[in-house]
């Protein structure tokens, strides 16, 4: 039988609230890893970050600036467009393997 939040001990409400964040954690990986995989097959199959830009949902804001290599800033549409394809043709053509790390891990490694 389900107890009520009132009567739950110190360690049920720490347990019920790290699921919760784990939960929220997932969904946000599950939204990003879709938008990932969705933004490389348009940019696979157009070879333009442009088509890309459409796919952004109603709502979602769309880059205004973006910082070169060389470290300078651009606004104009046409060169974000230019270092996102770019950006995104690299990171899919790599190779490297990136181990998983987990958050616990980062936070004990900053210390």
């Amino acid at each position: 039988m389900l107890q009520t939040a009132t009567n739950w001990t110190v360690h049920q409400k720490i347990r019920y609230s790290e699921l919760g964040k784990t939960i929220k954690k997932r969904a946000r990986a599950d939204v990003r890893k879709f938008n990932c995989e969705q933004t490389q097959k348009i940019i696979e199959e157009t070879n333009s970050a442009k088509s890309a830009n459409k796919f952004l949902p109603n709502g979602a804001s769309s880059i205004i600036a973006m910082k070169r290599p060389d470290s300078s800033v651009t606004n104009k549409k046409n060169e974000i467009l230019a270092l996102t394809t770019e950006f995104y043709r690299n990171l899919y053509d790599s190779k490297t393997e990136i181990e998983p790390t987990s958050w616990r891990q980062a936070r004990r490694s900053r210390r």
